[in-house]
């Protein structure tokens, strides 16, 4: 997909305590910076979850090189989790 970064994107299930379950949040990096073009690449994204019946909670937009990596050099779910769920990352 235009705008983002080949390899460089990870999902993750985050806690919805008031739906009692997990919903589906995606972080993805690009070098996109304006609002605009965000907005644009965010719609794109979920329209392509939408695609696949997924429906996405939320889509993070990162710069590049953010995204953490394991030792074994896989993109870290859990790190990448715990980043964005402490508020390093500004969702929509």
């Amino acid at each position: 997909m235009e705008g983002v970064l080949p390899g460089r994107v990870v999902a993750f299930g985050a806690e919805d305590e008031a739906l009692g379950t997990e919903s589906v949040c995606v972080v993805l990096e690009s070098p996109v910076t304006d609002a605009v073009a965000l907005g644009d690449l965010r719609l794109a994204v979920r329209r392509a979850a939408m695609a696949i019946d997924v429906t996405l909670a939320r889509v993070y937009v990162a710069p590049p090189r953010w995204l953490i990596k394991s030792l074994s050099g896989k993109l870290s779910r859990s790190s990448n989790r715990e980043r964005v769920l402490a508020g390093e990352l500004a969702a929509e």
